[in-house]
């Protein structure tokens, strides 16, 4: 079992020396067991019973070591299991607290250096570094912890481009990252971290009535966008997009390299509260307002260039290849939490830029991907080319096209158009807007 966990667990679990040493979860008013993992229910051997005097002084989810005093032994029927269709009694130590005291969480290095569990978690992926995608995922499996600006957890959201959709999704993305993670952490538990792709409102609504000590997500395009979606306000601090990456066709296994390195990340304290204090300072100073593209679905969070900070802090943990040997990072966190939060974002409004400088002098003049369009959709686009010549208003109400026809085969219809590059969907979705030009055989 102790090669599923990483070193700090191991020791935990295995190390006689530590056999006191946990987390404490109370189970009575004045019992409690210590866990031997954040993230999984592992617990040691024993029950401790807490003196009325100690036990304000012993929070839950404390990190602490007992001194145990008088043990004895206690027989559970409520909680025995099942032999052969009868209820087995479990014996179970008691121990008495004599003393408590907080315990140091020593970390050591993971196995995996940085750049190597950044190459290994983003190999589905051809490119992935172009469009600083490795990082993205790797912030989405370590996290950011809870601060100043409230719960932890990272957000993002891919933004949708004209590519050929075999070379991958955000989609992809998001299934990438769930394919890397234990059990624990792609379902809800009693695991403080958890992730989920995000591609309807239930989940949106179960987000939020269901919040994770360390909520991480990937905003997914839904097929259909409504004004229901528009309303939600979903912050976003990892907006991408994905221009030279390309998704391989096969999702990766999970490697327990790559979950020693995600766990030793997750248990690793943040930075003190008024480096955290000093960089939030500085990000209201610059007062920046970025707007990312028209039709994210997400909101720019203006606190996110912080909480990617914090999350590289951790994502720092992995040694890294300088003069000659590995050794820990020494770029401050923080500073690069700014600098990769606004890489992002350039980024992103670079590739919106081009798409409406394309659209400005009439670009994608060749039409690609037009043997991929059906009849409906060449209707469709002769119908708002037309309009958008006569009347001079090249964007119309989604819901005003073709009203006569099932809604579903005019948002497939809709969406091709706009994955080859022919329409923009504007205001999450909710209008539409001509791109390029036509030419004769495109509505033949």
């Amino acid at each position: 079992m102790g090669a599923q966990f990483c070193q700090l667990e191991r020791s935990l679990i295995f190390n006689e020396a530590m056999s006191h040493t946990g987390f404490v979860h109370y189970v009575g008013t004045n019992t409690f067991k210590l866990l031997k993992s954040k993230f999984t229910e592992i617990y040691g051997s024993h029950v401790y019973t807490v003196p009325r005097d100690l036990r304000s002084s012993i929070d839950e989810g404390s990190f602490i070591s007992v001194e145990p005093g008088r043990v004895s032994e206690r027989i559970s029927v409520d909680r025995g299991r099942f032999v052969k269709g009868k209820e087995e009694p479990r014996k179970l130590l008691v121990a008495e607290v004599e003393s408590a005291a907080p315990a140091v969480l020593a970390l050591p290095s993971p196995e995996l250096p940085r750049d190597e569990f950044l190459d290994r978690i983003s190999r589905s992926w051809r490119s992935a570094q172009e469009d600083m995608l490795d990082k993205v995922m790797a912030l989405l499996m370590v996290s950011a912890p809870s601060s100043l600006y409230g719960a932890g957890g990272i957000g993002s959201e891919g933004l949708e481009v004209t590519r050929d959709l075999s070379k991958g999704t955000p989609r992809n993305v998001a299934d990438t990252v769930l394919a890397q993670l234990p059990a624990e952490f792609r379902m809800r538990s009693r695991s403080p971290y958890y992730f989920t792709r995000v591609d309807s409102l239930t989940t949106v609504r179960s987000l939020g009535r269901n919040r994770s000590d360390e909520g991480c997500f990937t905003l997914v395009h839904p097929h259909r966008v409504t004004d229901a979606w528009t309303r939600e306000k979903i912050p976003i601090q990892l907006p991408f997009i994905l221009r030279e990456a390309q998704f391989r066709g096969r999702l990766p296994e999970l490697d327990l390299d790559v979950l020693d390195f995600q766990l030793t990340a997750l248990y690793t304290p943040p930075p003190a509260e008024n480096m955290v204090e000093e960089m939030m300072g500085r990000v209201k100073k610059r007062g920046e307002s970025l707007m990312f593209d028209a039709v994210g679905l997400g909101l720019p969070d203006q606190m996110a260039s912080v909480r990617i900070a914090l999350s590289l802090a951790r994502l720092n943990v992995g040694r890294v290849f300088r003069t000659g040997k590995y050794v820990r990072p020494l770029e401050n966190p923080l500073d690069e939490g700014e600098r990769l939060y606004y890489a992002l974002m350039e980024q992103g409004m670079e590739e919106v830029g081009r798409k409406k400088e394309e659209e400005r002098y009439g670009g994608m003049r060749s039409h690609p991907w037009r043997e991929r369009l059906k009849d409906l959709d060449r209707r469709i686009y002769y119908r708002l080319r037309i309009s958008a010549e006569e009347t001079g208003v090249d964007r119309v109400p989604r819901e005003s096209i073709m009203p006569d026809i099932e809604r579903r085969t005019i948002d497939k219809a809709l969406d091709r158009l706009n994955r080859y590059g022919y329409i923009l969907f504007m205001k999450g979705g909710t209008e539409i807007k001509v791109v390029v030009e036509s030419s004769p055989e495109d509505h033949s």
